[in-house]
């Protein structure tokens, strides 16, 4: 939220950027114009790493949130996570959409201030929204760290990557479901595709 409010702050304030190129320069005599100070780089600087950091930080997260709010084990909590799953893709295409076009529109034709506005607006929005919710929200308590299973499933792949398939796929290692039915894991069956 910090770094889209210094991008409106940059395109608003006038100190926060350099001076426009004289009339009747053209663009390719750059020398004519005026150049950032190091204090205007360091401020729109600032405002891209804070933007990437809070992308970095809500996109991976966002989605698996929204889906641990249904109960994957029903049907009913299938059907609505899939529902959830085609809104939140639709809501992302439809903000792309909207950014290439209206956002886009207004920076040319009322003002980029205006323009870097209307989503930090729509951010701002959304927190307040998302901040309101919590006491609905349905929280998943951590089964381990999903580094140590990574790390198991490495060593065993490194370890193993001599052997040979055995002819028949019925001798794999093959759990049975039931014990892994209450955290929601899913089996998935023995497939030829990768080999």
């Amino acid at each position: 939220m910090q770094g889209m409010l210094f991008l409106v702050l940059t395109a608003a304030i006038s100190s926060l950027r350099p001076a426009a190129c004289p009339p009747g320069s053209s663009t390719k005599t750059a020398s004519q114009c005026a150049h950032p100070s190091t204090n205007q780089l360091l401020f729109l600087y600032s405002a891209f790493a804070l933007i990437a950091i809070a992308s970095g930080g809500i996109r991976p997260s966002a989605y698996p949130f929204g889906a641990d709010q249904f109960k994957q084990d029903t049907v009913e909590g299938k059907k609505s996570f899939q529902s959830y799953s085609n809104w939140y893709f639709f809501g992302i295409y439809l903000s792309v959409l909207l950014a290439a076009t209206v956002v886009v529109y207004v920076q040319q034709s009322v003002s980029w201030a205006m323009g870097f506005g209307i989503p930090t607006i729509a951010a701002a929005i959304s927190i307040v929204f998302f901040v309101l919710g919590t006491p609905l929200y349905r929280y998943e308590t951590p089964l381990g760290s999903p580094l140590k299973e990574l790390a198991r499933v490495c060593t065993a792949a490194f370890y193993k990557r001599k052997m040979s398939l055995p002819e028949q796929p019925t001798s794999l290692y093959d759990p049975k479901l039931e014990p892994y039915k209450h955290v929601g894991e899913e089996k998935y069956l023995h497939t030829h595709q990768f080999l």
